[in-house]
């Protein structure tokens, strides 16, 4: 779509109120974009743990239920874990593997 298109769309049928609203969103995103980006990356990775625990889940044949009693936590935040949706402690990630009898090992290594 050609930019000044999309500047229609976005400006056109919005009042110069919320439109400097929108500005003072836009700088405020640029502002914590770093923080933001390191959030993204922790929650990629925990979407990738959690896909990881959820295929051992499928394979060992336990249900989330099964699971979820074993964390000692209800259905809806094992939901939550194991969709990765949302961003689990290193400790209840451990749980999670320990309720699927696994070893959680953790590797840092510098560039």
């Amino acid at each position: 779509m050609p930019k000044k298109m999309i500047r229609r769309r976005v400006t056109g049928p919005f009042s110069s109120e919320l439109a400097a609203q929108m500005r003072r969103a836009r700088k405020e995103v640029e502002a914590h974009k770093d923080d933001l980006l390191s959030r993204g990356k922790a929650l990629l990775l925990s979407q990738q743990v959690a896909t990881l625990l959820k295929e051992v889940r499928q394979e060992r044949g336990l249900t989330a239920n099964d699971v979820a009693t074993r964390m000692g936590i209800d259905a809806g935040n094992f939901s939550r874990l194991e969709s990765g949706q949302s961003n689990p402690t290193l400790d209840t990630v451990a749980r999670y593997a320990n309720a699927l009898g696994v070893e959680l090992a953790v590797v840092v290594k510098s560039n």
